[in-house]
């Protein structure tokens, strides 16, 4: 379950290192190379808040966000299932002792 979820975050580093390259080619285009001005005059954030790509960009990054807690989640869960596996067995350990 967590190899096909760390492809997924690779997968979506790799699509947001893509909007942000396309999104500061279009600004320097557009601009003539301030890409910092016209990001401050609309509001936007910076980098990948150009038209309809601020959007998937958005997207893209709540998308790998969501999968680093779901990865951590699931590792937690395996860790406390590890360790409640063990409790039994040290338990009786302890109990002879």
């Amino acid at each position: 379950m967590r190899t096909p979820l760390n492809g997924l975050l690779g997968m979506l580093q790799l699509a947001d290192a893509a909007l942000q390259r396309g999104a500061s080619s279009n600004q320097t285009a557009s601009q003539g190379g301030s890409g910092a001005s016209q990001t401050a005059s609309q509001g936007g954030s910076g980098a990948g808040d150009v038209g309809g790509a601020s959007g998937a960009h958005r997207y893209v990054r709540q998308a790998h966000n969501s999968g680093k807690l779901l990865l951590s989640l699931i590792s937690d869960l395996l860790d406390l299932s590890r360790i409640q596996a063990r409790a039994p067995l040290l338990g009786h350990c302890l109990g002879a002792a």
